[in-house]
């Protein structure tokens, strides 16, 4: 019996070596709960035990293998055990019901128990949890304990962003008007310290500040800037033309990369004749600009004819 307590107490002090070295397993090497650590109380002496799993972190649309360890605490063997996972989102096992024969456990040894799961192509970025139990029989009809265990998963990849034209005033040549630009985040990963910068051209020229602060985007969500452009006056004189507003974007994904791209935004300039044709400006609009004119015109005539007048009294 002393013989007995003294192994006991020597596997004790080894246990944590031996898990780290069992079968040469590579991976990340999980640190027990207090749950875990304690020894079992009852039902066959086993105790069960998260060790390892491989890649980490896991990616979504991969497979990620689990080691289990069953450890058995008592001197006579182990013969009827077996453990079952209960994966939960985004987990799932690829077949079958995750159920395990762990075999005989001779006194005071291990088996270790492979799981394969499936991370959900959707999954986003965080720590996972779910149950391992252990079971008596083939079935897993009787559940005689259960443990917590975790997994990390970190999306992959990079982020795929794209701007678009959301809305923009009618422009034309010697106009000016506002352009609204939306920014989509079409990739798995949440991005942060967004900021847009409208690029100059000699096609127009920007009235409002070049440099917009976005901050976070979220994985499949947007946002928008606005911007007020001046079109140069030979622009679009004769046909109408899509003149390219580049954009740089400047961001940090959530695995703390930075990125730097460019886009090309195309906005339509129409030419006077076009804008006539869509009805865009009617005729009457075409000739309240000709009677300004003509206004504007006839009152320089005026002014120049009372002061030649006024020069001539004198």
């Amino acid at each position: 019996m002393r013989k007995s307590i003294l192994f006991l107490i020597c596997l004790l002090m080894l246990a944590p070596v031996a898990l780290a070295e069992t079968e040469g397993i590579s991976g990340v090497l999980v640190s027990s709960t207090t749950e875990n650590v304690n020894a079992p109380e009852n039902n066959g002496n086993i105790r069960l035990l998260q060790t390892k799993y491989d890649p980490y972190p896991a990616e979504p649309g991969q497979v990620v293998t689990l080691w289990v360890a069953a450890q058995n605490w008592g001197e006579e063997s182990i013969e009827n055990a077996y453990l079952r996972v209960v994966p939960e989102y985004p987990f799932r096992l690829p077949s079958g019901a995750g159920i395990e024969e762990v075999g005989r456990i001779a006194g005071f040894g291990e088996r270790l128990v492979e799981y394969d799961l499936i991370v959900d192509d959707d999954a986003i970025e965080g720590v996972y949890s779910f149950n391992i139990q252990q079971c008596d029989d083939a079935s897993c009809s009787n559940v005689i304990k259960e443990i917590e265990v975790s997994i990390s998963v970190k999306t992959g990849g990079s982020p795929r962003i794209r701007v678009g034209l959301e809305d923009a005033d009618t422009f034309q040549s010697s106009t000016n008007g506002d352009v609204t630009l939306n920014i989509v985040n079409r990739g798995r990963l949440d991005i942060k310290f967004l900021t847009l910068t409208l690029l100059p051209s000699d096609q127009y020229d920007i009235l409002s500040p070049t440099e917009v602060y976005i901050g976070e985007l979220e994985s499949d969500d947007f946002d928008t800037v606005d911007y007020n452009l001046f079109i140069n006056e030979n622009v679009a004189e004769e046909d109408t033309v899509y003149v390219d507003l580049p954009v740089k974007v400047e961001y940090t994904d959530s695995n703390n990369k930075d990125y730097t791209a460019q886009s090309q935004v195309k906005l339509k300039v129409y030419s006077q004749t076009d804008l006539k044709r869509f009805g865009l400006m009617t005729e009457n609009s075409g000739n309240n600009m000709y009677m300004i004119i003509g206004l504007i015109a006839a009152g320089g005539i005026f002014w120049y004819w009372r002061k030649r007048k006024n020069t001539n009294k004198q």
